[in-house]
């Protein structure tokens, strides 16, 4: 399981730091908020997060909508193939 802790901060886009962790995750062309989640699953397997917590920046405006571009978790069950790459690139945009 994931657990979100979200706290707002000062973006300085000209922190290389924060620059890495900057991701507006809602265009068309980043895959689906709950997918993305589940990546940190994968890469905090072999990490203390205790000591080494896994980080993103998003901003508001992206974070309020985060599941309104995928219908939250039901979109994959009626478009299966709604989270591919050539998809998000044709009709992504759309919704």
């Amino acid at each position: 399981g994931v657990i979100q802790v979200g706290n707002f901060c000062d973006y300085d886009a000209n922190d290389p730091k924060q620059r890495k962790l900057y991701n507006p995750i809602n265009y068309f062309w980043k895959p689906y908020y709950y997918k993305h989640v589940e990546t940190f699953i994968e890469k905090g397997r072999d990490r203390d997060l205790t000591k080494d917590p896994m980080e993103d920046i998003i901003p508001i405006k992206h974070f309020y909508h985060r599941f309104t571009r995928s219908i939250f978790w039901e979109i994959e069950e009626m478009i299966p193939f709604s989270n591919h790459p050539l998809y998000r690139l044709l009709w992504g945009w759309m919704g």
